[in-house]
């Protein structure tokens, strides 16, 4: 039995891409998603500061588009194939604890027959917890064997720490490290079988 965790946004759910949809509409912008080519935040591509950024991801949570966030077509049919071979599904999400009843309620909403909430984990960098664990620090603490994700950081920290990870190939993870714990998964739009094949070996 292999435990794997998968990260939430544009891992399981398309965030970027409802994102790109109502900054465009609220400030008449063309973005498209393969602008987001930087994996340490927003603030190059939309050209505005990273305090804006956050005004902006707030106003976002409370438009209409918000609300058309949601898994990607092959997100439950991964969840329940590896549940169906027997592996411990997890999510481990880079989402502060600040939107922890907002992502109870979605994760609930989604994915409530194929990941159990007590086994949604938060490792976030940015929030203010006291004590806040990184995603590699609970990918050991949980003792999982793999993890997807698609931030170059969090895969590249998790790798260096023993955890093998499948990195969805996004725009912008393209340039992470070479590392022999990291695979990248092409078919980002299907990746089922690419990773259930790495799970084998």
């Amino acid at each position: 039995m292999i435990k794997i965790a998968l990260d939430l946004d544009d891992v399981l759910v398309d965030f970027v891409g409802r994102f790109i949809d109502f900054h465009n509409e609220e400030f008449g912008t063309s973005f498209e998603v393969d602008k987001f080519v930087y994996d340490d935040g927003y603030y190059q591509v939309l050209n505005v500061e990273p305090t804006e950024v956050g005004q902006r991801f707030k106003t976002f949570r409370k438009s209409p588009h918000f609300k058309k966030v949601g898994p990607f077509p092959y997100s439950i049919p991964l969840l329940e194939e590896l549940k169906s071979l027997g592996h411990t599904v997890h999510i481990v999400t880079g989402r502060d604890t600040g939107r922890l009843n907002e992502t109870k309620e979605f994760v609930e909403k989604f994915f409530a027959e194929q990941v159990s909430w007590e086994r949604v984990h938060f490792g976030s960098d940015f929030h203010e917890d006291k004590n806040p664990q990184l995603k590699h620090e609970i990918c050991i603490s949980e003792g999982f064997n793999f993890l997807v994700e698609d931030s170059a950081k969090h895969a590249f920290e998790c790798a260096e720490a023993g955890i093998k990870v499948l990195l969805l190939d996004k725009p912008w993870n393209q340039k992470v490290n070479s590392h022999k714990n990291i695979v990248r998964i092409k078919n980002s739009k299907n990746p089922t079988s690419e990773i259930i094949s790495h799970l084998k070996t």
